[in-house]
């Protein structure tokens, strides 16, 4: 328990760190503040990596009156803690001065400057201009503002202790409410512990914004991005992404899943938008799909459509056959309706990888159904290694996962499937790889490598989620929905079209022969009465 008898709300076994971006305009700005710091939320979010890393609060504007410091260290205290706790394990707060004055913002930053050091809880003071005399507003402002977080991010790779845990956080500002410079309403609401027991694992619980995953894992470093209102998740499932420890103890509740294998002998790295993307429309990003997934208010299942490089050249029938197979098991998904494991309505969102070293994600985060043959990649002949991929892969769908919960949307599975032009490639050094990846969710491999020639399958063991192996030379969608039926239900559409009608009784008329049987041709220059 911290100094103001507030109990830390990350358990130890979160390591992470989050970064905020605090707005603090002063004096009057050409544009509305609100105005600028939504213009430089749409600029991080359609970045592809920065979208769910990062924070932007905006600060009241800055007035220098007697009291204007301890105003403004309760701003940056609400700032970081939006929820009644610190927004991070870990976190690096950064304060953006804007004005359209230079010598104001000199002012402010001597004055912040002339803070004790116990009273300074950000890493950095950054400073930018809001101004353009032809029309009032700067349109680089805004890009301005969101590259301080690129400096930030610098500074954390070089000096890793700029970052405050949450327990060094909560005794600084206990400090500052001891000595009477703070009161304790600065905290906020504390989280009540029966809600946070309740909740699950801390990670699989709501988040305040969105987390990422450890710097060891990337050389950019792991972030946050809040959003103003969240929905609060509901109870986690196995598949959510949880400690070990909490992952092992609920896949051994799981009944374990026999693997199903066909080996089909009884049958005889993040892509650039296009120039036409570019003029047609706006870029999509996955924040928005996200958005759109938290609009609709259920779970959502997550599927990786991972594409295995080849091992040589194949034929274009086979590249054809992946990418229609691939088509089809985007629209069969998105008749699911109904996860099997918690009984909720759900959806399926899509994202389409390259098991490629390092790994590759090729255009957003998409609804089922959506995905069209150009956000398809383009396989890379390449050797394939489940050691070196199993860790980015899960990475991946981790991160994406704590993205959905941070803005109110619980996970309930998640599916990796794999279209390759080879056989399965488990044996003894990758069975503990393949297993790894079972703990986390199911696995299904198409196989669409020629049938000569086929070695035996490596026998897996039951694993929690299932694994379903099996060849592009079996009925591959009717095959996957009868084996996915442990953790979709699927509604049951309706024809597209509808049978044709005879009314030729009912009007008279002689029913119309089909074109290919009724159709005559007549030499050059001959009419049909000549």
């Amino acid at each position: 328990m911290s100094s103001v008898g507030m109990t830390p709300y990350w358990p130890a076994e979160e390591d992470w760190a989050g970064f905020l971006v605090v707005i603090v305009p002063v004096g009057p700005l050409p544009l509305p503040a609100d105005e600028l710091c939504r213009q430089v939320q749409a600029q991080i979010d359609a970045d592809p990596v920065l979208y769910d890393l990062v924070t932007v609060r905006l600060a009241p504007r800055f007035k220098l009156t007697p009291e204007w410091d301890r105003a403004f260290v309760r701003t940056v205290v609400e700032a970081a803690m939006p929820a009644g706790h610190f927004f991070a394990p870990r976190g690096v707060i950064g304060l953006v001065v804007v004005s359209d004055d230079r010598e104001k913002l000199r002012n402010v930053f001597d004055s912040l400057r002339d803070l004790p050091p116990s009273r300074r809880l950000w890493a950095r003071i950054f400073g930018t201009g809001v101004r353009d005399s032809r029309n009032g507003s700067s349109p680089t402002a805004a890009g301005r503002v969101a590259s301080t977080v690129n400096t930030l991010i610098e500074m954390y790779d070089e000096q890793p202790q700029i970052a405050l845990n949450e327990s060094t956080f909560l005794d600084r500002v206990g400090a500052l409410i001891e000595e009477g410079y703070l009161t304790p309403s600065a905290l906020g609401p504390e989280p009540s512990p029966a809600s946070a027991s309740a909740a699950g694992p801390a990670s699989a619980r709501e988040r305040p914004g969105p987390v990422v995953e450890s710097p060891r894992a990337t050389a950019s470093v792991p972030v946050v991005e809040r959003r103003p209102s969240v929905v609060p998740a509901p109870d986690p499932v196995p598949a959510d992404v949880r400690t070990p420890a909490a992952r092992n103890a609920g896949a051994a509740k799981k009944p374990m899943l026999e693997a199903v294998m066909y080996d089909g002998s009884e049958i005889v790295a993040v892509d650039q938008r296009t120039p036409i993307q570019r003029l047609t429309g706006r870029q999509q990003t996955d924040a928005a799909c996200m958005d759109e997934l938290h609009r609709g208010g259920t779970a959502v299942g997550l599927v990786h459509l991972v594409f295995v490089p080849d091992d040589g050249v194949v034929p274009r029938r086979v590249t054809k056959r992946r990418n229609e197979v691939a088509l089809e098991l985007d629209q069969l998904l998105d008749s699911v309706e109904l996860d099997v494991a918690s009984g909720q309505p759900s959806r399926i969102a899509v994202e389409v990888l390259s098991a490629t070293n390092p790994l590759q994600k090729h255009g957003v985060l998409r609804v089922a159904g959506t995905i069209t043959e150009v956000a398809l990649p383009k396989v890379k002949i390449e050797y394939f290694s489940m050691a070196d991929i199993v860790e980015p892969l899960l990475d991946a769908a981790g991160r994406t996962s704590r993205a959905l919960h941070a803005r109110g949307v619980q996970v309930v599975s998640q599916h990796f499937v794999f279209l390759a032009a080879m056989r399965f490639p488990a044996d003894e050094a990758t069975e503990d790889d393949w297993v790894r990846l079972l703990d986390h969710g199911r696995v299904t491999w198409v196989d669409f490598s020629p049938t000569g020639g086929r070695q035996a399958l490596h026998p897996m063991p039951p694993s929690p989620f299932g694994l379903h192996v099996l060849t592009d030379k079996e009925d591959v969608l009717a095959v996957i929905k009868e084996q996915s039926g442990v953790m979709y239900r699927y509604a049951q559409r309706l024809p597209t079209q509808a049978a044709p009608r005879d009314t030729s009784e009912r009007d008279g008329h002689e029913p119309i022969a089909s074109t290919a049987s009724g159709r005559r041709w007549w030499r050059f220059g001959k009419r049909p009465g000549e």
